[in-house]
């Protein structure tokens, strides 16, 4: 449904996206992560046609990004869809719906299916601006769908919502899916949210593809050979099993469970029921640790999105390897005194992990500029209603420098 090839987008001397290759297969549900300055919004406009590439090419469905038939097939919703606050519901959705070429008549059934779909019938005369941020988000669905597209564009789609509201949009995305096999392709931040829905990622960082594939092949190549096991004495395990010769990196969590990498699951096994036995203490957990979209997240890029411990164990001198403590800013000292006794003579190194560099895409003067900006994104991401018309090489002040005039 998507494909890109060598995509690129470049403002002044920042390289916003660099040489981008990505494919989204129809019928995905695809996540779309990276750091904030990754390019994913940049991206994203790039697709739906707001932007345009400086060099590279990208498709939808066969058709070229921003061209009429491509736009066609997207429903587009920015991470803060801007509306008109002055307007009802019903009336935004209406307007929405004629700007993609509905005739009036489809576009008001429309709008009352997708109001009682979202669960905001009983608030269609009501103003958008008096909207809460869940309602809002719904909005934005809404409007993304009014369309008929074959493939949604979400940008944050759940970002500063309560957990009934996220989990609705989620349920709803769900139901898209799997009743109408619609394409989505979904930026978020939220990653254990995020991994609950989606069925394939690509990772960017600093404009470029680090990942990609169906969850199924990512977490593949990505086994860990991790387990956790807790017991009646996690001090005197760890200090049995840290001597083995398979034991790659062990560490106790802030909860006091032993993590541990290992070569020979079947060898730990058999060990840990000796020592169990043997020291006659209590066996509370013995399971192998799933790897999920944020371990995999922060393994792939080598960074955090805040700053965390790293606890290297190093055994007669050589490193066994960085493990992430996993505990927040504000308890690192504690916890580096913490795990420094439990493990007794072994020499633990750590060592701060520096923190993402943020980049921002360039944005208008003040915040109102870029709001007209995503105003105009959506409106180009509408099929266009105006066949007659065409694009000239003119800004429109109105909506910024995200739209061109037509003519």
């Amino acid at each position: 449904m998507i494909e890109t090839k060598g995509m690129t987008k470049v403002f002044g001397n920042l390289v916003a996206v660099d040489n981008l290759d990505m494919k989204v297969k129809k019928g995905a549900i695809q996540g779309f992560v990276g750091p904030n300055g990754a390019g994913k919004t940049t991206t994203i406009k790039m697709l739906v046609g707001s932007l345009r590439c400086t060099s590279g090419v990208a498709f939808i469905n066969g058709f070229p990004a921003g061209s009429k038939e491509a736009r066609k097939l997207i429903g587009y919703s920015p991470e803060r869809p801007p509306f008109y606050s002055d307007m009802t519901a019903e009336d935004y959705l209406i307007y929405m719906a004629r700007l993609s070429g509905l005739k009036s008549d489809e576009a008001g059934n429309r709008t009352a299916d997708l109001l009682d779909w979202l669960e905001l019938t009983e608030f269609s005369d009501s103003k958008v601006g008096g909207f809460s941020a869940g309602m809002k988000q719904r909005m934005g669905l809404a409007q993304a769908l009014v369309n008929h597209p074959e493939l949604i564009i979400l940008d944050e789609p759940t970002a500063n919502l309560d957990p009934t509201g996220r989990m609705l949009i989620i349920d709803k995305l769900k139901e898209l899916n799997n009743e109408h096999n619609m394409t989505i392709l979904i930026s978020s931040h939220i990653l254990p949210e995020l991994e609950q829905l989606i069925n394939a990622v690509t990772l960017i960082h600093k404009g470029k593809s680090v990942i990609e594939g169906s969850m199924d092949q990512v977490k593949d190549g990505f086994k860990q050979d991790r387990y956790r096991i807790n017991t009646s004495d996690n001090q005197k395990v760890i200090g049995l099993l840290k001597a083995k010769s398979y034991t790659q990196e062990i560490w106790l969590d802030k909860n006091g469970h032993i993590h541990i990498t290992c070569g020979d699951a079947e060898a730990l096994q058999n060990d840990c029921m000796d020592i169990i036995a043997k020291h006659k203490l209590r066996l509370r957990t013995f399971d192998e640790e799933m790897i999920r979209l944020d371990d995999i997240y922060s393994q792939s890029l080598e960074i955090g999105g805040e700053q965390r411990e790293v606890v290297v164990v190093r055994q007669h001198g050589v490193a066994a390897g960085p493990q992430e403590a996993r505990v927040p800013h504000a308890e690192q000292t504690e916890q580096h005194r913490h795990v420094d006794g439990r493990l007794g003579g072994v020499e633990v190194l750590v060592h701060r992990a520096e923190t993402a560099e943020h980049l921002t895409e360039p944005l208008g003067p003040d915040r109102d500029h870029q709001r007209q900006a995503d105003r105009g994104a959506q409106r180009v991401a509408a099929a266009d209603p105006f066949p007659e018309t065409e694009h000239v090489g003119q800004v429109d002040p109105e909506l910024g420098d995200r739209a061109r005039v037509r003519r």
